[in-house]
């Protein structure tokens, strides 16, 4: 039985599998051994995402959980622990036929949350030619949707639909506009990603877009969370030695910090150099505060 995950929106790419919302009419367990049970779910379509079942079939899945509701919380990747799976409850699911017309194979599920929205512009967007993607992810980045913007990203590291540039300048820009702390916490795990920013290449176009993103979050950012959360990646990616020998390490950073314009290097230095009073014996915020101190000294 193949493993169940809570992300359906990773199956929109997969022409072969349902997508659906449907009710949970009942379900049924049996003890397979000491701490797991097998069992089956029985539901009813109640709406169409893209076919293959229609409005008011009816069919099952089965799954194995843990047979302890306090142990299940062990494993909540596991979407057949996470889930209550109680009567009436609302599912999305991805689903592959399965041995009969009744019993159908989950692929991922996870709860309705009243919204289909989001899935359905994944599916829109999925439909394009991969070279008219871009403009549709880059307006979906922002979505409330948590699906469609797992869709999204996913879908810019797809050949064909976007550069590295073209696809870390969609991103920052998303992250720049989003007001909601969850969008943008979503985008600037993406922004970390090597996929993105690559200090070993230097300050090309796609690590400059993504910089200035950062630099700006760190600038702006009133949450002292996040504004810690900022500052200590941008000193785990460019406060570290970037050359073994020192002077060419302060060159490297320096590429870097004469690299922005927005915000200002005197902006950024005056956070830095507070950073760096902040973290005494931390060398990495030290060696930011200098770079982009020397960057705003030569631009007076």
């Amino acid at each position: 039985m193949s493993f169940v995950t809570a992300s359906v929106e990773k199956y929109v790419p997969d022409p072969t599998a349902a997508l659906v919302r449907a009710k949970i009419l009942g379900s049924r367990w049996k003890a397979r051994d000491e701490r797991t049970e097998a069992g089956a779910v029985t539901l009813k379509v109640t709406g169409v995402l893209r076919a293959s079942l229609k409005l008011g079939d009816i069919f099952e899945i089965e799954g194995v959980r843990g047979s302890d509701p306090m142990g299940r919380q062990i494993d909540l990747r596991n979407p057949w622990n996470a889930l209550p799976l109680t009567m009436n409850e609302e599912l999305v699911l991805a689903l592959h036929a399965g041995p009969s017309a009744r019993v159908w194979v989950p692929l991922a599920m996870t709860q309705a949350d009243g919204d289909d929205a989001g899935l359905r512009e994944a599916i829109g967007i999925e439909a394009l030619p991969p070279h008219h993607r871009l403009a549709r992810i880059q307006n979906a980045l922002v979505s409330d949707s948590y699906q469609l913007r797992r869709y999204c990203l996913s879908a810019l590291k797809e050949p064909g639909i976007a550069t590295r540039e073209q696809a870390a300048s969609a991103i920052a820009t998303a992250f720049t506009s989003a007001t909601a702390p969850a969008t943008r916490i979503m985008l600037f795990d993406a922004m970390e990603s090597r996929d993105y920013f690559q200090p070993e290449v230097g300050p090309d176009a796609a690590n400059v877009v993504i910089l200035t993103a950062w630099l700006q979050a760190i600038v702006h950012e009133t949450d002292e969370h996040q504004h810690t959360r900022y500052l200590d990646h941008l000193a785990a990616v460019l406060g570290v030695p970037l050359a073994e020998d020192p002077a060419k390490d302060r060159a490297l950073r320096a590429r870097f910090s004469d690299a922005v314009h927005n915000p200002s290097a005197d902006q950024v230095a005056a956070a830095l150099r507070a950073a760096a009073a902040a973290h005494p014996g931390d060398p990495r915020f030290q060696n930011l505060a200098d770079s982009w101190t020397r960057s705003a000294s030569a631009v007076r």
